[in-house]
């Protein structure tokens, strides 16, 4: 069970103006303007530190590194980390990341972005002297459409060695169609009746970027939904003991149940967290920004 307990003081700050020097005079001399900007900058210093050093409140088991590359919540790569419906594969023998298919093809993990909530791939490369993907006899890149996975519309994609049928038939090329802007989808599919290979470049700007970067851009990007409250059956199920309730979801018809953060808490989808509204307003992030917002205002 997670519990978070702190005791916090109140920190008074006042305008200069409001500083009194001997005698009640209202405006503060230059010493007493240093003063009271060093006491400033120290009580945000020790915010800071303090706030950092507090544990968050029940954080989701976050899956260990595969070799350099780390594993943000939700993605999983075991039943008992992050959260399972978000599963990639941890080579334990190369120590790289994989993205298993709905049709049984791994491709290799090139980046993950938690803030963005996506990872982009590396696609099947080209067979030895044929224009055909090696993912060919699984009929290309395909999701498992149970999942919430899809591929992005950052992916410029180029069909290749395509049949006479595809060819002939009528193509739509206006702004609105896939030629232009490709949809969000869970299949980038490969055939012999139609195309058998493609490319698939992230961001690719193909009117202003020289052919010779196209390279560099090689990839399928993918995005994940934001994960919501893990699903339960008991509540020894919620890792979150006392801060979490396993009670049936409202927006479910099919009588799933979830851990539900309890009252004062708040569900965070990025780091699997039931945390309280204050961790997140005095969170080190936004303390360090006003501290170092006050070190480039202060002319002392």
């Amino acid at each position: 069970m997670c519990v978070f307990r702190t005791t916090t003081m109140p920190l008074h700050f006042r305008r200069c103006s409001d500083i009194t020097a001997e005698g009640g005079a209202t405006m503060a001399s230059p010493l007493v303007h240093r003063r009271w900007r060093r006491r400033h900058l120290l009580l945000l210093l020790f915010a800071a530190v303090f706030f950092h050093s507090l544990p968050a409140v029940c954080q989701a088991k976050v899956c260990p590194a595969c070799g350099s590359a780390a594993v943000p919540y939700p993605l999983s790569t075991a039943a008992d980390c992050g959260n399972p419906k978000y599963k990639i594969r941890c080579n334990t023998i190369s120590q790289s990341l994989f993205f298993d298919s709905a049709n049984g093809t791994a491709y290799p993990i090139i980046s993950i972005s938690p803030e963005s909530q996506r990872l982009v791939i590396r696609p099947s490369p080209l067979v030895a002297g044929a224009c055909v993907t090696e993912d060919l006899p699984t009929a290309g890149l395909r999701l498992d459409q149970t999942l919430p996975f899809n591929i992005t519309q950052s992916n410029t994609i180029f069909y290749l060695n395509c049949t006479e049928r595809i060819l002939s038939s009528p193509l739509n090329c206006s702004a609105n169609s896939p030629c232009k802007a490709y949809v969000n989808a869970t299949a980038l599919r490969a055939s012999w009746t139609g195309c058998s290979a493609y490319r698939s470049f992230v961001g690719l700007e193909p009117d202003s970027t020289p052919v010779a970067q196209w390279e560099q851009k090689l990839g399928v990007e993918i995005q994940w939904a934001t994960p919501r409250e893990p699903i339960c059956n008991a509540q020894s199920d919620c890792e979150a003991g006392a801060n979490a309730t396993c009670r049936a979801d409202p927006a479910d018809e099919g009588g799933v149940s979830r851990c539900f953060c309890n009252s004062g808490l708040r569900w965070d989808p990025f780091n699997g967290t039931c945390a309280s509204r204050e961790l997140f307003l005095l969170s080190p992030s936004s303390l360090s920004l006003s501290l170092s917002l006050s070190l480039s205002l202060s002319p002392y």
